[in-house]
């Protein structure tokens, strides 16, 4: 059983991918949860191999078990909280550092060759659908998969160890890719390519930007867009707007660091970019209708 310690020294200064066991047992749940809460922002895959158990999402509570969404994606976009598991629960957790997300080249195929394929990493960015249902059969393959990426991850007889590790990874978001893409995203019409390149280029730049830039515009014109055509590719992939994606990743943010009583409502607005106290306040309570200050005595 791995140490936090050991868990973090793996992903953030070793190769960036580790494959873990959660189960009833309180040491691993305890290990887990630790992780998750300091890992944040790192890509978690979680595959049921029995019992059921409750986890929060994004302040959203989702059950989760053996038969129906046995498997739970939680993106860089996502915030986890609890992890309440019952007795017969065990599964599978694969988990991958920032460091090798960002290693993960998107597939395309040339608009000349066909249609194109979405981004592997979507698979890890599906914020508006975390639990997800496999088949059997599909679950089968999925677990094996996962197995050889443990198996690839502690190799050490191999000369192009590294390599083999990040074919194999590659390997398992593509056959999840397979998967996810016709059951929960459906394939898409030619003309909604370019839509989603759009929104997986704005995905990228709100994660690395959000905390400074709140606006539609700046990301429209990064993207060399109108703030109009960004509005009208979220809303048609994502069903809401460019503005309501910003600020629900700010608000999401927000909630975290409200519940780190360390920190002030004063420091929270400056991390977030805003230029008083009084602005957050109030961009705060319109989206989550309630003020920072009567949040935070909740928790």
């Amino acid at each position: 059983m791995l140490t936090i310690d050991e868990a973090n020294n793996i992903l953030i200064n070793g190769d960036g991918v580790l494959v873990t066991h959660i189960d009833s047992n309180m040491q691993n749940v305890n290990l887990a949860g630790a992780m998750f809460d300091q890992l944040a922002k790192m890509a978690i895959i979680i595959l049921v191999r029995s019992g059921s158990a409750e986890t929060e999402i994004d302040y959203k509570s989702h059950h989760v078990n053996y038969k129906d969404n046995n498997i739970v994606i939680i993106g860089k976009f996502n915030k986890i909280g609890h992890i309440k598991i019952n007795r017969d629960f065990s599964a599978d957790c694969l988990i991958l550092s920032r460091k090798f997300i960002s290693r993960l080249i998107p597939y395309r195929t040339s608009e000349a060759n066909g249609p194109q394929m979405m981004p592997i990493t979507n698979v890890i960015a599906m914020r508006d659908k975390p639990a997800l249902h496999l088949s059997s059969e599909e679950k089968e393959l999925a677990m094996e998969m996962l197995d050889k990426v443990e198996e690839n991850i502690y190799r050490t007889n191999a000369e192009l160890r590294v390599q083999i590790l990040y074919v194999s990874v590659v390997a398992f978001l593509m056959e999840l890719m397979n998967i996810i893409i016709p059951k929960y995203i459906g394939t898409s019409k030619p003309k909604n390519d370019r839509k989603r390149d759009i929104i997986q280029d704005f995905s990228n730049l709100l994660y690395a930007n959000y905390k400074k830039e709140h606006s539609v515009s700046f990301y429209a014109d990064k993207l060399c867009i109108s703030a109009q055509y960004l509005t009208k590719s979220t809303r048609t992939l994502l069903g809401v707007s460019a503005s309501k994606v910003i600020s629900d990743m700010i608000v999401t943010e927000a909630i975290v660091m409200l519940r780190t009583p360390k920190i002030s409502i004063q420091q929270i607005a400056q991390e977030l970019g805003f230029s008083d106290q009084s602005s957050f306040g109030k961009f705060f309570k319109k989206a989550h209708g309630v003020s920072p200050l009567n949040y935070r005595k909740k928790f």
